[in-house]
């Protein structure tokens, strides 16, 4: 079994493609080329932003309905927490270049994820002193600023409403007695 595993014919069985070539007239190429045009846009990206490339590396799931659609899982093989902070932008850039090579991936691509492998003898990093996640989570606790806005402007428009509203000059009312 290589990277990839091996392909699935729709019939459910599995079976290796051998080196078939897709035809124009077809509208999405077979999984083997997928996984090729997925290792391609893996490469570029990742020299196009200056990783190296044996940092990330890349397996195609084939998901087990009908077009055999490919989900993308994205193994971190290097631990750099720069790889975490970035990792939505760099996926962004690898749909993007994948999509450049083959635009009709949105019809197979199904989606990504990330794995992470910690290298053996490598210490690992620890988690920060809980206070750092309850200021995190003070700040989204907060109203959203459209909220904040509203209460504000309503505050505002009832504070002039009393200021403007004159001093009532009504007489007492008594029952009518008829």
């Amino acid at each position: 079994m290589g990277l990839f595993g091996k392909d699935k014919e729709a019939g459910g069985g599995s079976r290796k493609t051998q080196g078939a070539t897709p035809r124009p007239s077809q509208s999405q190429p077979p999984t083997d080329m997928r996984r090729e045009l997925l290792r391609l846009a893996l490469r570029q990206s990742l020299i196009r932003n200056g990783i190296p490339v044996h940092w990330i590396g890349v397996e195609a799931i084939e998901m087990p309905v009908p077009g055999a659609p490919l989900h993308v899982r994205l193994v971190v093989q290097h631990w750099d927490e720069r790889l975490l902070r970035h990792a939505i932008a760099f996926q962004d850039d690898l749909e993007q270049r994948l999509l450049a090579v083959d635009p009709l991936a949105r019809t197979w691509l199904r989606g990504f994820s990330w794995q992470y492998e910690w290298p053996d003898g490598v210490p690992r990093p620890s988690l920060p002193d809980p206070s750092t996640w309850a200021d995190a989570a003070g700040s989204a606790q907060r109203p959203a600023a459209p909220v904040r806005a509203r209460e504000e402007l309503d505050r505002l428009l009832a504070s002039r409403d009393e200021a403007a509203a004159p001093e009532p000059d009504f007489q007492p009312t008594h029952p009518l007695h008829g």
